[in-house]
């Protein structure tokens, strides 16, 4: 997890050894200069190590037919079929293999960045090394949905977006470096620190520092290391992720049903609703900004010759527009993060519905000759259902839900708001829906409000899968249907941790762990 924070300015205390003019040392006390020497660095060591990294290599067949030249590829293979691997820096202009360096040999190397931190070097090869296997792992497991996996990532540009690529990492290592000092309520300075380092002569000054002044929101939780991006001047904290304190009266289960309408969005089987703000006031500024949008003109006419610009009205009023969106998109937000982090602290066990948003937001429009019904209707529902955002409240109470000991399960949806949560009764009827807002069973009489009843049954089928659960890993020995068993009957589920549940016993627990599968470990080589 990562807090990003606003720079304010930067101020460089002593002389930084930045590079050499042939062999005359060049020092610098501008912190400008110093943060884009670091950003230069980290960028350098990080390619140094992407350099390593290999492809599988092909060859390109041209066939010339009836509908004109075509390609094709085909992976070249040795002798023995296995096939041929080539470093991805390796071009016909470039045939030199590259080198693996230490951090030592680096410095050697590369004598204009013998100065550079030692954490800040640390923090590039493993950087480098996760954005690699990241990449592998979406990879294969796109390719595995049969979808298009995506290429591998590449080496770092000098150049993002027309812009230099100033952006860096540094490790804090328990405060020995990139060190916080809060200065007030809302501000702070990151201190870098570094010592020169040259070989056959002395620096005229051994240390320097950076302190980097910050702007924040909230107070920064404890942190393992900061990124900092001088291209969009903010900089990221990054922290372990907090855990999650849940009072033990708590419902051992409970179930949470999510709508459309702003006042119920999502409603407990503990009876608690919690209300989605409204952005009527942001939807109506939207749409003001886009109609007089439309109405200026994009491009004004060539004068002399010249080529057609952009007109300076229409980017002005775009941009009003992309502001009113983004506010709309940062307060719904901010209220999805502390509605879910509320549900998460508050409950124990979590039953969610299984929805697919994707297929419940498909255009009514139909076609030309098979027009659709109600056109205008649904794509108000879609608005609504785009606002909503089932998929991101689930996603962000499982991951939170996974910082626990606890489990959430997904459950199938079908008839959870019309069936009537009365046990005893459990009568499925379209007509129980008096209204919106009401549930009246046709059967047996029972009323409730409509979202309570769904998340009451929402709740029923999850204890369904926590008995199965419990009953499954209570039995010494029985760890085929344990939490990380893939089981595509059961929701998704976090190991047990810890014996902090009263439900779970310890013997439990360690069944729970004892049960994880080894993780699939990424290819060393992939294609790109």
């Amino acid at each position: 997890m990562s807090q990003i924070v606003k720079i304010l300015s930067a101020k460089a205390t002593g002389e930084a050894l930045v590079g050499f003019d042939d062999e005359t040392p060049i020092y610098s006390s501008a912190a400008e200069e110093i943060l884009e020497w670091l950003a230069n660095g980290y960028r350098t060591r990080f390619n140094s190590q992407r350099a390593l990294r290999k492809k599988y290599t092909y060859q390109k067949t041209y066939i010339c037919g009836a509908e004109g030249i075509t390609t094709e590829s085909k992976r070249i293979l040795d002798e023995n079929g296995e096939p041929v691997l080539q470093y991805i820096g390796v071009t016909k202009e470039k045939p030199e293999e590259p080198i693996a360096y230490t951090d030592k040999e680096f410095r050697k190397a590369k004598p204009y960045f013998a100065s550079l931190p030692s954490y800040l070097l640390h923090h590039a090869v493993r950087k480098e090394n996760q954005d690699w296997f990241a990449a592998a792992k979406r990879r294969k497991t796109l390719q595995g949905k049969k979808k298009n996996g995506g290429s591998m990532p590449f080496f770092r540009a000098r150049k993002h977006e027309g812009k230099e690529n100033l952006r860096f990492g540094l490790y804090h290592k328990n405060g020995e470096n990139a060190v916080l000092h809060q200065t007030g309520k809302r501000t702070g300075v990151v201190t870098i620190t570094g010592q020169n380092q040259a070989e056959g002569f002395k620096p005229r000054s051994s240390k320097w520092s950076v302190a980097i002044k910050i702007r924040f929101s909230q107070p920064i939780r404890k942190y393992t290391s900061v990124e900092v991006n001088l291209i969009e001047g903010v900089l990221s904290f990054t922290s372990p992720p907090p855990t999650l304190e849940k009072p033990q009266e708590a419902k051992d289960l409970t179930g949470t049903d999510f709508n459309v309408t702003r006042e119920s969005a999502i409603a407990l089987s503990d009876g608690r609703f919690f209300e989605r703000p409204s952005t009527k006031s942001l939807d109506k500024k939207a749409a003001q900004h886009q109609r007089r949008m439309a109405r200026k003109m994009r491009l004004n006419p060539p004068k002399d010759g010249e080529k057609y610009t952009p007109s300076k009205r229409h980017l002005a009023e775009k941009e009003r527009f992309a502001k009113a969106k983004r506010k709309k998109k940062n307060v719904l937000n901010d209220w999805r993060q502390q509605v879910t982090t509320e549900i998460v602290r508050t409950t124990h066990h979590l039953a969610v519905e299984k929805l697919q948003p994707k297929n419940m937001m498909k255009s009514a429009k139909g076609t030309k000759e098979n027009p659709g019904k109600n056109v205008a209707q649904k794509r108000g529902l879609n608005r609504g259902l785009a606002d909503a955002a089932f998929a991101e409240l689930t996603r962000l109470l499982r991951y939170k839900q996974k910082q626990t000991e606890y489990h959430l399960f997904d459950v199938n949806p079908k008839n959870t708001s019309r069936k009537c949560s009365n046990k005893e009764c459990g009568h499925v009827a379209k007509e129980s829906r008096e209204k919106q807002a009401v549930f009246s069973c046709v059967k047996c009489g029972h009323k409730a409000h409509a979202d309570t009843n769904a998340s009451v049954n929402v709740e029923d089928r999850g204890r369904v899968q926590l008995e199965k659960l419990l009953s499954n890993i209570a039995e010494p020995g029985n760890l085929s249907d344990s939490p990380l068993s893939l089981d595509k009957n059961w929701g998704w589920t976090s190991p047990a941790r810890e014996t902090g549940n009263k439900t779970l016993k310890a013997s439990a627990a360690k069944a729970t762990l004892g049960a994880q599968p080894k993780g699939i470990q990424p290819p060393l080589l992939t294609t790109v």
